[in-house]
């Protein structure tokens, strides 16, 4: 993402950045070196505490030509750059004393260690060092049943449901014959991260008023569990289970027909869509070249309005067939030569050195931060549930954003305290339809032992509600002069204007940042599109996987070639951009308290994709190699076994992860194998096909969550590849981490929907908001906002409402 006023410093120029002047104090390992990342790259200067021998993270592949070392780690390089390294043996006196110190000095403490440093140092920090924030980072939290289990991305990324919506089709009698898949290159710790980034600048306000630090933590296992996009909402709502496939998304009624297509020579491109609009501009596309075989445009009476999320619309033989017409259009073409421009012009979605710093480091000295003079908070808004006061007090939003790539970055700062405007207008509305209430509402689905048929009222959307609980929501029309005047007053009175259309669509109504600054000189805008404002593909078309097909999260997951790419079975890219949307904007606001200027951020889902693939960007630059899948293996922090294994049951799996020679011979104790093959890692890594044979044999004949008791109590890293059901009913660290919150909307009723995963010690996050809510019904606020915040008689609503504008 880029911030400036104009396309110069869009194009970088853009002087310090948002946490400039901050120091952060990291002990942490691939957990969450992603976060210090994130920190460092928004301007903090980031000093790395690493032991004599290195972090350990310098031993993970891949390596500068292949040759292993602690200075030439691909991974180490990507996740640590522009940071400072400083050795300290903290089981010595002194180097306890020096950390002590640079602790005195830090804003923010990144700690990974799971509670070893505290144990280490003997304190409580939180009390020795009142301004400073501890920003945690836990695989399942502080305490628990789940507390000491032990994890690794694989791990967490089945007990958190991803791999049972990421996977191959299932054969033709809807029995799956291949594992669950793991999205590849150490997503979980990337979900995490960026909530934990995002926790710690909302803590930095809150420092910034009161001159308070306070403890902010994230379960690893919280934050996963609560990033497929559709499962959980169609779980609670409707008690329907979604199929994983191959490189879509996960759906109610599975089909044979990905949307994912290869050349004639071998290439894949995406052709996501086929809704009725999509249908409208493709058959005159594929009859320009004879091949729209029976296709006809969709029906005059057809709506071209409705917005569904993708992969929520019903599945059907007459969708599939479309699907496979274009499968053929693509596969007449080669790479080099397939229309996917054409297509998009006709509205279609296709297409540090160890311890260089320690010296330099340890003999400045300096203090946080912090404003001598805190400006205080007066009478500050108290959450609903905690009773304990919101970390964004007074900030509000115009918030036109929608979809979840916006909607759900926005979500955050409502659940943080901020006043969230969300404007809708009915000629062009929300993704309202998706994991709808089932008739009979929560006394019926309370009483479900199977699905339940949904209701088709677009304010009564289990999706939509959990995207947007917390707002307020007003129905107008900026197309109007007068609805459009009405924007402007209410740029006026707030902090931020948020939106996710494509580029230029605000500004061609009248209200580019031109104009907004114009209103209000510190006014924070910050627009978020599939490929951003600027450049060749600026405005192309996209959503959530079309992002991932050009970031190349679309074909690095997946089991090795010849297999076609499996992708994500949902958009994954909407809510990494959902995360990078809240953590930019409150960045902003951070920015905007410390020197009173506002900025514009221009944000783009497929950068978030790219950034994410970092290791194998320098592993093409350093050594010329390109990527290859690797299914559920683990080739670069070497495993084995590393893999999903079939249990007891249908479609019923365990991922477990072996990274030593103890934990195997554990394993093969259980398991009873004896085999000379697999004695030693480096035989395992030669002999991993027969490995997994052998290690299914045993899963196979279990249950998998006794299996995964076992196994965990014999200290072996293993989860259940557990689904919507799963997480929702059966898993007792989410409840205990009270995942969910109960939240009442004024037509959908009580329902519950995603808490945010971080935990602030002195002002926690209720998704609730300050509105106490659930998610606004269609132009539910009008009269509330017209009335409070632009001083206009009820009268004056009526009016505006007779003559269209709202």
């Amino acid at each position: 993402m880029t911030a400036g006023d104009d396309l110069g410093p869009m194009l970088g120029d853009a002087g310090p950045g948002m946490l400039a002047g901050l120091r952060v104090i990291e002990v942490a390992d691939e957990r969450a070196e992603y976060t210090g990342l994130l920190l460092a790259g928004l301007g903090a200067e980031v000093v790395k505490i690493e032991p004599p021998e290195g972090n350990a993270t310098r031993r993970i592949g891949p390596f500068l030509d292949d040759q292993p070392g602690l200075d030439r780690s691909l991974f180490f390089w990507n996740y640590n750059r522009n940071k400072k390294s400083v050795v300290l043996d903290l089981r010595e006196t002194l180097a306890r004393e020096h950390m002590l110190r640079l602790l005195e000095g830090a804003d923010i403490l990144l700690d990974a260690s799971c509670g070893a440093l505290k144990q280490t140092l003997g304190i409580d920090l939180n009390t020795r060092f009142p301004s400073l924030i501890t920003a945690r980072m836990t695989p399942f939290g502080d305490d628990g049943p789940w507390a000491d289990f032990k994890s690794s991305d694989l791990i967490h990324l089945a007990l958190g449901g991803i791999m049972m919506n990421c996977g191959y089709d299932p054969d033709p009698n809807l029995q799956y014959d291949t594992p669950p898949i793991a999205p590849q290159i150490w997503h979980a710790y990337h979900i995490a991260g960026e909530q934990l980034a995002t926790g710690v600048i909302a803590a930095l306000i809150w420092r910034h008023r009161t001159g308070q630090g306070q403890d902010v933590s994230v379960a690893i296992h919280e934050a996963v569990s609560k990033n497929p996009e559709l499962d959980i909402m169609h779980w609670v709502m409707r008690r329907v289970p979604l199929w994983r496939l191959t490189n879509r998304h996960a759906v109610e009624t599975p089909n044979h027909s990905p949307a994912i297509r290869h050349t004639k020579d071998g290439r894949w491109f995406m052709s996501h869509g086929m809704g009725a609009r999509d249908l409208k501009n493709l058959v005159p596309l594929l009859a320009k070249y004879g091949m729209q075989a029976d296709l006809q445009p969709p029906p005059p009476d057809a709506d071209l309005k409705a917005r569904q999320v993708p992969g929520s619309a019903a599945g059907d033989e007459t969708r599939a067939h479309m699907l496979d017409v274009v499968q053929r259009f693509i596969r007449a073409w080669t790479y080099a030569d397939m229309p996917w421009r054409e297509a998009q012009d006709a509205g279609l979605l296709w297409a540090p050195l160890l311890g260089e710093d320690t010296e330099a480091v340890l003999r400045t000295s300096r203090r946080p931060s912090v404003p001598a003079q805190p400006c205080g908070i007066d009478q500050p808004k108290l959450s609903a549930l905690h009773n304990k006061p919101f970390p964004l007090q007074g900030v509000k939003i115009l918030d036109f954003a929608w979809f979840l790539a916006s909607a759900g970055g926005t979500r955050f700062l409502a659940a943080m305290g901020a006043e969230s405007y969300k404007v809708e207008w009915k000629d062009n509305p929300d993704t309202r339809l998706a994991a709808m209430a089932p008739i009979g509402g929560r006394a019926a689905r309370d009483a479900a032992t199977g699905p339940l048929p949904g209701v088709k009222d677009p304010d009564m959307g289990g999706q939509f509600n959990n995207k947007n609980a917390g707002k307020r929501g007003i129905s107008l029309n900026i197309r109007h002069p007068k609805g459009l005047q009405i924007a402007k007053d209410l740029v006026r009175i707030c902090d931020v204007v948020a939106e996710g259309f494509s580029p230029g669509v605000l500004q061609r109504l009248g209200l580019g940042y031109d104009v907004m600054k114009s209103i209000r000189p510190d006014i924070i805008y910050i627009q978020q599109s599939g490929m951003g404002a600027h450049g060749t593909y600026g405005r192309m078309r996209t959503v959530g996987p079309v992002a991932a097909a050009f970031g190349g999260q679309g074909d690095m997951s997946g089991l090795p070639e010849p297999a076609m790419p499996v992708g994500w079975g949902y958009s994954f890219l909407d809510w990494m951009g959902a995360y990078g949307y809240a953590l930019a904007l409150l960045g902003a606001i951070y920015h905007r308290d410390r020197t009173g200027e506002g900025q514009w951020i221009d944000a783009s889902q497929c950068e978030s994709g790219l950034f994410l693939t970092g290791t194998t960007i320098l592993d093409w630059s350093a050594n010329e190699r390109e990527w290859r899948r690797y299914g559920n293996r683990s080739p670069y922090k070497p495993a084995a076994p590393h893999g999903a294994y079939r249990c007891e049951g249908d479609d019923r799996w365990i991922a477990i992860a072996c990274f030593t020679d103890a934990e195997w011979r554990t394993v093969a104790q259980l398991a009873g194998i004896n085999d000379r093959r697999f004695d030693t890692l480096e035989h395992r890594l030669l002999h991993q096909d027969a490995l997994d044979a052998a290690v299914e044999s045993w899963t196979r004949k279990h249950d998998r969550y006794d299996l995964m008791m076992k196994l965990q109590r014999a200290n072996i890293p293993a989860g259940v590849c557990q689904n919507a059901e799963d997480r929702c009913d059966n898993d007792p660290q989410l409840r205990h981490l009270k995942w969910l919150t109960e939240v009442t909307g004024t037509k959908i009723g009580t329902w519950p929907v995603y808490e945010l995963p971080m935990k602030f010690s002195a002002t926690p996050a209720y998704i609730g908001g300050p509105t106490n809510r659930g998610a606004p019904g269609y132009g539910e606020d009008n009269e509330w906002l017209l009335t409070n915040l632009l001083g206009m008689s009820s009268s004056d609503v009526q009016r505006l409402a007779e003559e269209g504008v709202i």
